[in-house]
């Protein structure tokens, strides 16, 4: 690969280098450099190895990838990262905090580690079998000793993103605790999300900017979002993954989820189940084709990455 088919692939990738003149000039060098950030790579700005395989795997993956326009312009930078259907372990003690109802009654007792990790992936699984998926409300729970424990588990967890543990705060108290639904478990499938009667598969169903929310890209909020749901989204870097079935990922996914903390250039892959998340590589940034991303996410688009 010689610079003008770098500054191409570059350009393919989104990176900006400029016109494929073989300088290498300051675009170039920015765009290998952000390449390698991306990439996890020594960040020198030259043509090295290294990053010619990079760009080399990745034009690999375009090319072969079918369901892309033949007239692409230039994918999109997104920030990859997974999120799994949190599972009440077997030994979960002490299982002193009430999991409520929208109404505020009780649907179970948990530990406090486990609220925080039911709450930061949306749905999970209770030791007696039903599944729960937040419902986006909180209810009363001031003077309720048990949430201390969740406070203090998300102050060494999560301590600037207390929301994100389900409870909010006022001074040193809890004040309000997030809400679940039952499942029906008819309806439970492999998971729950937004899109209700969607099927959630692991390594295929992402959750986007859906515009739900304060932190959604602006020019998009409560008008859909920045990917839609429903839409289908090529990541580059799943394609020809091994999934845990021993299938060969194609890169195509569905935008079947939203969440607080998924806003703008943003894409939390569904994994299922952290032992399948740890079978599937999902690296910290990925190129992703959309219908309208080319329009909605320009080169320079850098909102939540």
């Amino acid at each position: 690969m010689d610079l003008r088919d770098a500054q191409s692939a570059l350009a393919r990738l989104g990176y900006s280098p400029g016109p494929a003149d073989g300088v290498l000039g300051v675009r170039t060098r920015a765009a290998l450099l952000q390449l390698q950030r991306d990439a996890g790579l020594i960040a020198s700005g030259a043509l090295d190895a290294r990053s010619q395989s990079v760009l080399d795997r990745l034009s690999a993956s375009v090319r072969r990838a079918t369901g892309l326009p033949a007239e692409l312009g230039h994918l999109s930078r997104f920030r990859l990262t997974n999120y799994v259907l949190a599972e009440q372990p077997a030994n979960d003690s002490p299982a002193a905090v009430p999991v409520l109802g929208r109404a505020g009654e009780v649907l179970g007792r948990v530990s406090a580690r486990f609220f925080c990790d039911l709450a930061l992936q949306g749905s999970g699984r209770l030791n007696d079998g039903r599944l729960l998926n937040v419902t986006g409300g909180y209810v009363s729970v001031q003077g309720h000793p048990a949430y201390a424990a969740v406070l203090a588990r998300a102050m060494q967890v999560l301590p600037s993103k207390l929301a994100a543990a389900g409870i909010r705060v006022l001074g040193d108290r809890v004040t309000e605790a997030l809400t679940f639904a039952v499942v029906p478990p008819e309806r439970a499938g492999k998971g729950w999300t937004i899109q209700h009667g969607i099927p959630c598969e692991p390594f295929r169903t992402l959750a986007a900017d859906l515009g739900a929310y304060r932190t959604s890209d602006p020019r998009f909020r409560d008008n859909g979002g920045l990917v839609p749901a429903g839409t289908r989204v090529f990541v580059t870097e799943l394609a020809g993954a091994r999934l845990p079935d021993q299938s060969t990922h194609d890169g195509w996914c569905v935008v079947n989820d939203t969440g607080g903390a998924i806003f703008g250039a943003h894409f939390d892959v569904f994994a299922g189940t952290r032992a399948l998340a740890k079978q599937v590589a999902v690296p910290s940034i990925g190129h992703v084709w959309f219908a309208g991303s080319e329009e909605r996410c320009p080169p320079d688009y850098a909102y939540g990455i």
